[in-house]
């Protein structure tokens, strides 16, 4: 049914990416001793393909804008993205054809000679022949958050639950208008 509302309905599904990194394997956000630490499993529904995947952004000093990270400011928060793991049906959750050639390009810039973190095949569940995400990002960091009971009171937060609703406001705005101008909707994204 979701894949019919999604190619048929004009409907588009954004998904946080998460904020503990490459499957959470982001130190400042987790434990050393959790058992996600260490390796590359991926979680249900920001892998399927029928969803945008989105991770976050943030701005450095000046005008660059990079992956949030908890090493680079972001509170807390390191933009989520990998691969789906190989305990998925490679029929549904396989490197899309879409997808690629940047997954070819990611592979060979990134290793475990230009990165010495960087999974192996004998890191478990590694799977760079699955579904790549995300698919998109958006600035998701430093976002200020006001407490209307008391308006001084302002605290900032980072993540990709910010950066989800904010696309997909501009896809609301994008779809305004395609449709004022006689077009279909984006749809599946």
């Amino acid at each position: 049914i979701l894949k019919e509302l999604t190619l048929s309905g004009g409907v588009t599904i954004l998904v946080a990416s998460g904020d503990n990194g490459a499957a959470g394997t982001e130190e400042a956000c987790l434990p050393a001793d959790d058992p996600l630490v260490g390796n590359q499993y991926t979680t249900w529904p920001v892998i399927s393909p029928w969803v945008t995947a989105v991770g976050g952004t943030q701005f450095l000093d000046g005008p660059d804008e990079a992956v949030s990270s908890s090493s680079t400011g972001a509170d807390g928060c390191t933009s989520g993205g990998g691969f789906a793991g190989p305990s998925y049906p490679a029929e549904l959750y396989s490197t899309p054809a879409w997808q690629k050639k940047a997954v070819r390009r990611y592979l060979a810039e990134n290793n475990a000679t230009t990165f010495a973190a960087f999974p192996t095949a004998a890191t478990p569940g590694w799977n760079p022949a699955g579904r790549a995400y995300p698919d998109i990002s958006m600035y998701g960091a430093g976002i200020g958050l006001l407490n209307v009971e008391d308006p001084d009171d302002m605290k900032y937060s980072s993540g990709t639950s910010f950066s989800t609703p904010f696309l997909a406001a501009f896809f609301s705005l994008a779809n305004e208008a395609l449709l004022r101008d006689g077009y279909e909707v984006i749809g599946y994204a």
